[in-house]
């Protein structure tokens, strides 16, 4: 890659991350003008929910001792004194095989732990009694949330990650550590106690084997011909 095409794309994608922030400061303003009661209810619940474990998907690294399965969800407490009430998809699954998820509001009793994947994570921390805020950390932007503004909102709810709020000496825990990290994956498919919350993270094999057989890399590349053609109006 040529020093010039690099520089302009760090120069795009920190173009790009400018304008993402400055949309972010504009959506604060424009709530305080609206709501001016706003920071007085911000992060006023934050100290009554904690993570207390990771839940990660996928395989090891066989090269090294990295870890590098997905975190896919969290574990969350209820530690305070009153209900909490948060919203997830519960899947069931059908006679075909796949898993279906149907939006339920469910309640976590003061002490109770729930499970909840990231998209869903994401939505109930952006509550303002809670802003990103939790008692032992906060929920952070990843790379693609501040990337682009048109972004597909899923995706942006998805790649929020939780970070551990470190101690009085600055450590904090990983959430890669073991006692903190939950493989809820086993031989390639979700764990039947797991199935709840992650069924969609299933595969019916027949299925994938059939699609995946079907995608050569000339299918892609005629694909992606085919569609440049037709973006571009046809040739003359």
């Amino acid at each position: 890659m040529s020093e010039e095409i690099k520089n302009t794309q760090e120069q795009s994608g920190g173009s790009a991350k400018s304008k993402k922030i400055k949309m972010v400061k504009d959506s604060m303003r424009a709530t305080l003008q609206e709501d001016a009661d706003y920071l007085n209810r911000a992060c006023k619940k934050s100290k009554s929910i904690k993570v207390i474990n990771t839940l990660a998907f996928g395989k090891t690294a066989s090269i090294s001792s990295v870890d590098t399965s997905k975190i896919v969800g969290y574990r969350l407490q209820n530690v305070g004194k009153e209900p909490i009430q948060y919203t997830t998809k519960i899947y069931t699954k059908g006679a075909d095989g796949k898993y279906v998820g149907q939006t339920e509001t469910r309640t976590a009793a003061p002490g109770e732990t729930f499970e909840l994947n990231r998209v869903y994570t994401t939505m109930f921390a952006m509550k303002e009694e809670y802003a990103f805020t939790f008692a032992n950390g906060t929920l952070v932007a990843g790379p693609s949330a501040m990337s682009s503004e048109n972004d597909k909102i899923e995706d942006t709810l998805a790649s929020f990650y939780f970070r551990f709020k470190p101690d009085a000496d600055g450590n904090a825990p990983s959430v890669y550590d073991e006692g903190i990290k939950i493989s809820i994956d086993q031989d390639g498919a979700v764990k039947e106690e797991f199935n709840e919350t992650f069924g969609y993270l299933n595969k019916v094999k027949s299925e994938r084997a059939t699609k995946n057989e079907r995608i050569t890399t000339q299918v892609m590349m005629a694909n992606y011909i085919q569609r440049l053609v037709k973006d571009a109006g046809g040739i003359d």
